[in-house]
């Protein structure tokens, strides 16, 4: 049976609409308002009166509903097809579903990615949000009329509101520099727009240009001057904030593209990079053969892998055979991942470490496990086959895929994740990556490696912890494979998301980030930092390296500046510490607290715990060049308790 014409209906910019891919013409002005108008009320119906008064609204014809009927026919002609246009409720709608018209989308993936709490991620999120418009700066730009305006300054409205969202979430993520530009343009688009100068002067002022920053505020007041309109309060603090120096300094920038590497192994080279903080190592085994180096090119895998960067070491690898690392002398065996997989451990120094195996990574990833299990904290497996798949029409289907590609038909981005829509730019990399990764022998050659591994005898064996998470609706491997792999694994942990995307970084990337963080907490255990009795001192004022200095050599056994204007400190003695707070808060007009309790000295005697934050807060609120005292110090300094 033929398949059915695929339409997708755009209104951000001219209104087209396209039959796979293809433009249909659509010559009359009258049937592109009627698909406009129909589109975006998509899938309500919309009432014959209301069509009639949107579509003549001045001078409507003297039988407006049979002229209305007229206009139907010729699109449903044009859509080839009377289906495509149903009459319902006395009215018309328009059979498509909601995200094959393109302001939908965007509106539902702004929502989506405003719901992402990383700020990399959610910049990238509303990034690829933004990128439906193709560049277009107004929706609707071929159609006159009332209706087509009011919608036009809306979805105007809210592509900008995206871009402020967008920039907010760049600036949290640290990339103050990088969005210096843009701002500077944008300011000058909308000059009645008090968001973009306040984000202006914050990227400006954590690029260390405070007079620039201060430029662009009389700048932004100037243009509101004009418009008869003065700066608003908080447009005003920020000023005031960037004077003082009272505006912090933002999270630090992160690296965006690690170093490559080499690990040495069987006379050839693996390529690995890493990044990340984190005192727990987390080796990617990821899925098909994109190499390292380019997932950096892809933002929304740049920001997941940032965001595992945060808690984890992340080590990234191209096994043997793909991306930069050399091939084996003979055919690929999984053995050859393994014996890559413990070089890069060996080279980084990593004795213990959990693995993240997708698809292609996951027979490696259980072999791994295996053979060493005492260097294996932890095993995630995400989308991974149970059992060989290698049926020959799937294996030509996947041949036609490495051969032609697009020029096929085949959709890459829509099957492996379909949360990310249509969106071009991201399937451009899918496709080019995965070219880079393998020439197109190879890649057959380890997809039918992976498509007739059988892993179900070896799962019994694994004495790990053993994470597997799998979309319900994946539709590139069936969920009834992680049932298998949960089944044969003693004790394994089962999740299943609610998502069809089989990429583990789009869509339910926050799901499989939390996962793998809670599987890190029970795998490794990590002991809290020992905690000494000792009197806490806080002072925040103008100068939080003069007050550091002074509190060291008052005794402080810890100091650490804790916020742009507060600087903490722990003193064996309560007498001592209310001595050194009082005398500087008197001299300086600064203000202070003293508290006692549990303080642990993490890193290099740094002070951590309750009590810090608790005596910090005390001394905001005091009044200043005075030292406010909790119950626990005065009960001390009385004589009433002797932590002294």
């Amino acid at each position: 049976m033929a398949r059915a014409p695929a339409l997708a209906v755009d209104v951000l910019g001219p209104v087209t609409v396209r039959r796979d891919g293809a433009a249909v013409a659509l010559r009359r002005p009258k049937e592109r308002a009627l698909l406009a108008r129909l589109a975006l009320a998509t899938p309500r119906a919309v009432p014959i009166a209301t069509l009639v008064q949107d579509l003549w609204p001045a001078e409507p014809p003297a039988h407006p509903v049979d002229t209305l009927r007229v206009h139907v026919a010729n699109l449903r002609r044009a859509l080839s097809g009377s289906d495509k246009v149903e009459t319902a409720g006395g009215g018309y709608r328009l059979a498509l579903p909601a995200d094959a018209v393109d302001a939908l989308r965007f509106e539902e993936a702004v929502a989506q990615a405003l719901r992402v709490a990383d700020p990399a991620a959610r910049a990238a999120a509303l990034q690829l949000a933004l990128e439906i418009w193709g560049g277009s700066q107004d929706a609707l730009v071929d159609v006159g009329l009332p209706f087509a305006e009011a919608e036009r300054a809306r979805l105007g409205e809210l592509r900008v509101c995206a871009v402020e969202s967008r920039i907010e979430a760049e600036l949290g993520a640290g990339r103050a520099r990088e969005v210096v530009g843009e701002l500077e343009a944008l300011c000058l688009r909308h000059p009645g727009r008090e968001a973009f100068v306040g984000q202006l002067m914050t990227a400006l002022y954590r690029s260390g240009r405070q007079s620039d920053a201060l430029a662009a505020y009389r700048r932004g007041r100037d243009h509101l001057a004009e418009l008869g309109l003065e700066p608003g309060e908080r447009l005003r603090q920020l000023e005031h904030a960037v004077l003082t120096h009272a505006l912090g300094p933002g999270p630090a920038p992160e690296d965006v593209r690690p170093l490559v590497r080499y690990a040495a192994v069987d006379g050839g080279r693996v390529a690995y990079q890493v990044v990340g903080v984190g005192d727990i190592d987390l080796l990617v085994l990821h899925g098909g053969f994109v190499p390292c180096d380019a997932m950096w090119d892809a933002p929304p895998l740049a920001a997941f892998l940032h965001r595992l960067g945060k808690r984890f070491r992340v080590l990234l690898c191209d096994r043997r055979g793909t991306g930069m690392s050399d091939p084996p002398a003979a055919s690929i065996r999984y053995e050859h991942w393994v014996e890559d997989c413990l070089a890069v451990l060996d080279e980084v120094g990593s004795e213990r470490a959990l693995v993240f195996g997708h698809e292609h990574g996951g027979p490696a990833a259980v072999r791994l496990a295996r053979r060493a299990p005492a260097r294996i904290a932890g095993l995630v497996l995400h989308s991974v086959l149970s059992e060989p798949d290698d049926h020959p029409t799937r294996l030509a289907r996947t041949d036609l895929m490495i051969d032609e590609g697009p020029v096929a038909g085949i959709d890459l981005l829509a099957a492996t994740a379909p949360s990310a829509g249509r969106n071009p730019t991201l399937r451009s990399w899918l496709e080019r990556a995965g070219q880079l990764g393998a020439g197109p022998a190879r890649a057959k050659e380890l997809h039918r490696l992976y498509r007739a591994d059988d892993l179900a005898p070896m799962l019994p064996d694994l004495r790990v912890q053993v994470l597997v998470l799998h979309a319900a609706r994946n539709r590139v491997c069936d969920v009834a494979h992680a049932y298998r792999i949960a089944q044969l694994v003693p004790g394994a942990q089962l999740v299943v998301l609610d998502s069809a995307d089989h990429l583990f970084w789009l869509g339910d990337a926050d799901a499989v980030l939390g996962e793998v963080e809670r599987l890190a907490d029970r795998a490794v255990p990590t002991a809290a930092p020992p905690s000494v009795l000792a009197a806490v001192a806080a002072v925040v004022g103008d100068d939080p390296d003069a007050a550091a200095g002074a509190l060291s050599a008052a005794g402080a056994w810890a100091v650490a500046t804790v916020a742009p204007d507060a600087v903490a400190a722990a003193f064996s003695s309560a007498r001592t510490a209310t001595a050194a707070v009082a005398e500087m808060c008197a001299l300086r007009g600064w203000r202070g607290a003293l508290d006692v309790g549990e303080v642990r000295p993490d890193g290099a005697a740094t002070p951590s715990g309750p009590a810090v934050a608790r005596c910090v807060r005390d001394a905001r609120d005091a009044p200043g060049g005075t030292v406010v005292r909790s119950a626990a110090a005065r009960a001390v300094l009385s004589g009433a308790a002797r932590p002294e």
